[in-house]
């Protein structure tokens, strides 16, 4: 026993140093078992395929290392299973990450979600800002055209103005908004 440790210290030595011979025997006696355990552990043969590549890296690598102190299957086994298990937990939390992200996504699509209502009531609320801002001339036509539901000769009517300046000032309220909301948008973006 303590022969095949020896000679496994020597082997591995020899793949640090960068014998390709020594390599090629490390992987060609140990890549399938090792590679059955990654597939098992993580059930996806690509990722396997990874975990062996970093194993093999690993146990090939300059700093620590093999000590000798268990059988180099054993160590080889040890690599696999950490780097599997890290691999799944990488896995898991993307999963959750996901998830997360298509909970909040559907939450925020319902029609009545606290999400989607804040978010209405937000906008409602900047376009009620905007609308104040604009002058009574403006302000009044767009309270009775959007708030009130007033055709605009009813508006011209109340108004005491030509149905023509109803539907100017209307368009000139609407334009206003428009560049008063875009301006906030870009000022949000920025």
């Amino acid at each position: 026993m303590r022969k095949q440790r020896m000679d496994s210290s020597r082997l591995i030595q020899r793949c640090k140093s960068g014998d390709s011979t020594a390599i090629e025997e490390l992987v060609q006696t140990y890549q399938s078992s090792l590679y059955r355990l990654a597939l098992l552990i993580t059930d996806d043969p690509a990722e396997a395929d990874e975990v062996i590549q970093d194993a093999f890296i690993a146990a090939c690598g300059v700093t620590g290392g093999y000590r000798g102190e268990a059988a180099l299957k054993t160590w080889l086994t040890s690599i696999v299973v950490n780097e599997s298990r890290n691999r799944l937990r990488k896995r898991m939390r993307q999963k959750r990450l996901k998830d997360r992200i298509l909970f909040f996504k559907r939450l925020a699509e319902q029609p009545n979600s606290p999400e989607k209502k804040s978010i209405q009531q937000e906008k409602k609320d900047t376009v009620w800002q905007a609308i104040l801002e604009l002058g009574e001339k403006h302000r009044i036509p767009i309270i009775l055209r959007y708030y009130q539901n007033l055709p605009v000769t009813e508006i011209a009517q109340i108004l005491e103005i030509n149905v023509g300046t109803a539907h100017s000032r209307l368009n000139t309220a609407r334009v206003r908004l428009r560049d008063a909301l875009s301006e906030l948008e870009e000022e949000n973006y920025e």
